[in-house]
């Protein structure tokens, strides 16, 4: 849910100038949302003073992979304008796809202040709490998405659930010692080439259950079959999607007491569980994410998943982690669940 989003509002605009006002930036907006960058480019370009127009330039410059060049114009306008609660959201989202997380958590605390009925904006700005303060934060936001994607609604119904049941503890807990380790992944061979890695994964003690390893998963996710004989605490409805061709599926929201890989254990760990089959009847799917507190290293020729602990981070959870150059090293950024890496085909941008 840290993606784009269904943000569709406009920061007011003084018409100063005749070829820049509200109705130029309605349309450059509908152009945007139509993804003709060129067209909205055409609008904004002649008004990039005015500070609306400056924001859809930065959007253009994130949809063109141009990241730091969004960041510049996004943070130009909340100096420009402070008032603006459109920079301050997007430049929390660029936070977050940079690994800024406290400076993220700031910039929707502003967004929301500055536009606290605009439904999306308190979303974003709950995702960032924990408690009872997040708990208040989904609330709100239930109460005022009506006309919401039914996805972000169901899967924030889900989020309440689990702050309520789960008070001021956080998902994912780490159990065990904050340390060094390293996992050995299971190479998945179809007409004898390599396919994918599983990694056994052992939820509330029962048997190891063998989830492909995949980067582009949100967490964990697992078949029903496999969450009845686990005993997974169903919490909420939500829909599953992004498991191969089958399309979206109806599934549920659950909490797995334990989970331990390898060396590594967490208390409270959600599930997700769907309803219909997970690629060629796999029992489930693992993302990443779940070792956030760790420095992930993925040596797949030597089928290894190293868990590192970040220089100085007592808890796992630094603030803002941003980039350390490095030459043998390419940027990547991150969005939501999702690892976005800069690519040119044939000097595209």
């Amino acid at each position: 849910m840290t993606g784009r989003g269904p943000i569709l509002f406009v920061a007011a605009v003084a018409v100063a100038c005749a070829q820049c006002g509200l109705e130029q930036a309605r349309q450059a907006d509908s152009l945007l949302e139509r993804h003709d960058l060129a067209g909205a480019e055409a609008i904004a370009v002649n008004c990039d003073s005015k500070a609306p127009f400056k924001v859809i330039l930065g959007e253009i410059a994130f949809r063109r992979g141009k990241v730091e060049e969004a960041e510049r114009q996004f943070r130009d306008v909340t100096s420009q304008d402070p008032r603006d609660p459109r920079a301050w959201f997007r430049l929390g989202q660029v936070s977050e796809y940079t690994f800024n997380r406290k400076t993220a958590q700031d910039c929707f605390r502003r967004a929301h202040e500055l536009a606290p009925s605009a439904a999306p904006l308190v979303l974003h700005w709950a995702m960032t709490l924990d408690g009872a303060d997040a708990a208040a934060a989904l609330e709100t936001y239930l109460g005022m998405a009506k006309n919401q994607d039914p996805r972000f609604t169901e899967r924030a119904r889900a989020l309440l659930e689990i702050q309520r049941l789960l008070a001021d503890r956080k998902p994912f807990g780490l159990v065990s010692n904050y340390a060094r380790s390293q996992i050995r992944l299971e190479p998945v061979l179809r007409d004898r080439e390599l396919h994918a890695y599983r990694v056994p994964v052992s939820i509330n003690g029962g048997e190891a259950a063998r989830l492909l390893l995949d980067t582009g998963a949100g967490g964990i996710i697992i078949n029903a079959n496999l969450a009845a004989r686990l005993h997974i605490k169903r919490l909420a409805s939500t829909i599953v999607g992004g498991l191969g061709d089958q399309g979206n599926a109806p599934g549920w929201v659950g909490l797995a007491d334990r989970v331990r890989v390898g060396t590594v254990e967490f208390r409270d760990a959600v599930v997700t569980v769907s309803e219909g089959p997970i690629l060629a009847g796999e029992q489930g799917l693992m993302g990443t994410d779940i070792f956030e507190p760790f420095l992930v290293t993925l040596d797949l020729p030597n089928a290894v998943m190293r868990l590192e602990p970040f220089p100085g981070a007592v808890d796992g959870r630094p603030s803002d982690r941003g980039f350390q150059s490095d030459p043998e090293m390419e940027r990547i950024y991150r969005m939501g669940h999702m690892l976005m890496v800069p690519t040119s085909v044939s000097g595209s941008e």
